[in-house]
């Protein structure tokens, strides 16, 4: 049976875990030395403004792909892979820790608290993860989509949105919907993988992002599904 990533070809997709490669368009900064570990188990050190591919330095539990923490920023500043009108994300990753503000992705304007979509753990709660839209400063929801979220664990992550209506599917169990009466966000231009951008406040995710994949359609519940089937 093919895959879903076989079926619909996605504009956008970054397997960090297969490749191990930080795509050129992608840029990456951290202020000094960090470690991280390859494939079989040995230390590395990434210069600054070096992303870790690989393994967690400290927790063997985790998946291999892009290693963040605290001082560390991946983003995506290319809009020709993006839709106006809707969208379909899928992250895959796990975390090392679910402290407040962590963010696991973000779709934004570049204008602060103006147009955004996040996927991020409360301010309020650890480990309360949950997806916010807004549209011209407004924000239109802030739903739980998973409270809580655990440390060492896998999540895939799909979520879609077209018109007023966002939904989210957690390893084919978790499911949430979400109203925006104002619609889809605008102008929106810029992406965060794992960390905050301009537009997007919070903290760098503690943990490894392994996929980070984009649709320029929303797909419907049962595609969702098919995305985040644990594998």
């Amino acid at each position: 049976m093919a895959s879903m990533y076989d079926i619909v070809r996605p504009s956008l997709n970054f397997n960090f875990r297969k490749s191990l490669i930080l795509p050129p368009r992608v840029s990456f900064t951290r202020s000094g030395t960090a470690d991280y570990k390859d494939e079989i188990g040995a230390t590395i050190t990434a210069p600054a403004n070096t992303p870790r591919l690989g393994k967690h330095n400290s927790n063997a539990n985790l998946p291999q792909g892009l290693v963040l923490g605290t001082g560390e920023v991946a983003s995506l500043n290319d809009v020709s892979w993006l839709s106006t009108t809707a969208g379909t994300v899928l992250w895959v990753g796990a975390l090392n820790s679910v402290a407040t503000t962590s963010i696991l992705w973000g779709i934004t304007d570049g204008v602060a608290n103006s147009n955004y979509i996040r996927m991020r753990i409360d301010s309020a709660t650890a480990g309360r993860l949950r997806l916010m839209a807004s549209v011209a400063t407004v924000v239109q929801f802030t739903s739980d989509v998973m409270n809580p979220i655990a440390v060492d664990t896998r999540y895939m992550i799909a979520t879609s949105w077209s018109g007023t209506t966002f939904r989210t599917v957690i390893n084919d169990q978790i499911q949430a919907t979400s109203t925006s009466a104002d619609g889809v966000p605008v102008s929106l231009a810029s992406v965060a993988i794992g960390s905050p951008i301009t537009g997007i406040s919070g903290a760098v995710m503690d943990g490894v992002v392994e996929r980070f994949t984009y649709w320029p359609f929303a797909m419907g519940l049962t595609q969702l599904r098919a995305l985040t089937v644990p594998g």
